[in-house]
């Protein structure tokens, strides 16, 4: 069927289906989509547009009330999500993060890693990665990468994976790499989803009310309605919630009375909001010899025979270490700045602006482009010719960090005093960070110091808020828009919000899907994982559709 557009005054405003979702993202694109073979009814809604809208993106507005949440950054209501702006980085969560951990309270998964390790290869098909991953060793190797090994006690090496922007990659693919646009999963999925003669994709329909039998077991139907306030009711046998990790808390908080009961009967909804905490935790001090080998081990990689796929290399906290000192997961990436001196910088201050500066630096700038125009004119070559990463001769390395947070019932998403246009209250976002937290930082930059100076890469020099559990230091542990937990599911309902099914507890076909759903959030970038649980909704969804009859395999085309 046609993409429907609510604020089209031709447009139904009564719609029915066998099951409705909520959000499309790439949590909700991706059941949509495994759905269509299923030949099951499917109404996906989204409160923006094909492009993003200032006024529809006003809606995310919300308060902040510990540490700090950039509420109307990162999240995007328009069709295809966060997914249109993201940086394309992919890794699963690791087997331990799926483990019961005695020092991390709430830790595990109600499924083994073994078990949802099918899900994890059909989500690296549905995210554009052509067969399965080689082993990191291999990648490595194939790359012409040259890392020194780490001793396996504290560090181990840690690769993401970064998968074509286009569905068939070809040689142009290579060209396009410098204004490089990531997959999305939107974009990739539309004509599939517009020529299902069974799904049907509303825009600019944002979810207002939520409507309940009358003891709160069932969801019968929602109202959605444009910012001109045309209002439509849409109902199905099945709702699905896939609309951020703040925004699923909130319109689950925003419930009627008899849905809220059930749904937060133990008071979890909006709990354990976690995000993946990122610092500059130090800096490397290395000569241009150290700085070259340091390049050639830790980098972002690709090769004209992979183009489909690009590498990053770095580095992250083995299980042992985590064990045995009572850590959260963590890893870290390597931030190269060229130095004030090198032609890239001279070409930035050149071109920025000539104005008001004087001769001198301005010939200096001048002198030290054209001596520093071999370096450019090979790293334009090494970039777009051979597949290769900048090499920069005397830069700036920074080491950056990302950590996993802990299940706390005290970080939370709660209900802000103010309301948005429809009369609904806002989000407020009350973000904590713990000692281990922090514990783990210091640990992790330690590390990367005993093993850069034992494999002779250059001298770490650690970030001065390290020392301090308060610090509110520019330089300290800020958000990346991970927004994780906030719907949690266990199998306990006085520990979760929903199930291992991602359904919601105490409702019977009310769903949540999304990085909410994590029962804890490992270091990795979530939208493999994400995308991975939506595939798994998605067939559970249709098992239950057809009454429980049919179970399908993880296993399929795109």
């Amino acid at each position: 069927m046609k993409f429907l557009d609510l604020e089209n005054p031709r447009s139904s405003v009564d719609y029915n289906a066998e099951i409705c979702i909520v959000g499309a993202g790439p949590a909700g694109v991706t059941i949509a989509s495994e759905l269509v073979r299923s030949g099951i009814s499917v109404i996906l809604v989204e409160s923006g547009g094909l492009t993003e809208e200032s006024e529809t993106h006003a809606l995310y507005d919300g308060d902040t009330i510990g540490e700090r949440v950039r509420m109307m950054e990162g999240r995007h209501r328009v069709y295809g999500g966060a997914a249109t702006r993201w940086n394309g980085r992919c890794a699963p969560l690791d087997p331990i993060d799926f483990e019961v951990r005695d020092w991390i309270p709430l830790s595990g998964w109600p499924f083994r890693y073994a078990d949802f390790s099918p899900w994890y290869e059909r989500a690296k098909e549905l995210s554009n990665f052509a067969g399965h991953w080689i082993d990191d060793d291999v990648a490595v190797r194939r790359l012409g990468a040259a890392p020194r090994p780490f001793n396996g006690g504290k560090l181990q090496r840690m690769v993401w994976r970064v998968a074509s922007s286009e569905n068939q990659p070809g040689r142009k693919t290579l060209l396009k790499r410098w204004h490089r646009k990531f997959f999305d999963y939107g974009a990739a999925y539309r004509s599939k989803l517009k020529e299902s003669a069974t799904t049907q994709v509303l825009l600019h329909a944002n979810l207002v009310a939520m409507r309940s039998s009358e003891d709160g077991s069932r969801v019968t139907e929602i109202n959605v309605a444009t910012l001109q306030n045309r209002r439509a009711t849409i109902r199905a046998n099945h709702f699905v919630l896939a609309t951020s990790g703040i925004e699923n808390a909130r319109q689950l908080l925003l419930t009627p009375p008899a849905l809220l009961a059930r749904i937060n009967a133990h008071s979890n909804v909006g709990r354990y909001f976690g995000q993946h905490p990122r610092g500059t935790i130090g800096r490397i001090i290395a000569s241009p010899a150290q700085a070259r080998r340091i390049q050639r081990a830790f980098n972002c990689f690709m090769v004209p025979d992979r183009v489909p796929v690009q590498y990053q290399v770095g580095f992250a906290l083995t299980e042992a270490a985590q064990r045995d000192h009572g850590l959260v997961n963590a890893s870290g990436s390597l931030i190269y700045r060229a130095n004030s001196d090198a032609p890239w910088r001279a070409a930035k201050r050149l071109a920025n602006s000539l104005r008001g500066r004087p001769f001198r630096d301005t010939a200096r700038d001048v002198a030290g482009l054209i001596t520093g125009l071999p370096d450019i004119v090979r790293n334009v070559a090494r970039r777009q010719l051979f597949g290769r990463h900048f090499w920069y001769k005397n830069p700036e390395i920074y080491v950056e960090l990302y950590l996993e947070q802990i299940p706390n019932a005290e970080s939370r998403i709660l209900l802000s005093p103010r309301r948005d246009r429809f009369g609904n209250r806002l989000a407020s976002a009350d973000w904590r960070i713990l000692p281990i937290e922090r514990q783990t930082a210091r640990f992790f930059a330690d590390a990367v110091k005993d093993e850069f100076q034992r494999m002779d890469l250059g001298r770490f020099e650690g970030a001065s808020w390290l020392d301090d559990d308060f610090t509110r230091d520019p330089d300290d542990l800020v958000g990346i828009y991970h927004l994780i937990s906030t719907t949690r599911m266990d199998a306990d309902p006085a520990k979760g919000v929903v199930d291992a099914n991602c359904r919601v507890h105490g409702v019977e076909n009310l769903y949540c899907a999304g990085a909410s759903v994590f029962a804890t959030g490992g270091h990795a970038n979530p939208t493999l994982t994400i995308v991975a649980l939506a595939a798994r909704l998605a067939a559970h969804l249709e098992q239950i559709a057809r009454g429980g009859t049919c179970e399908r395999s993880p296993k399929g085309s795109v």
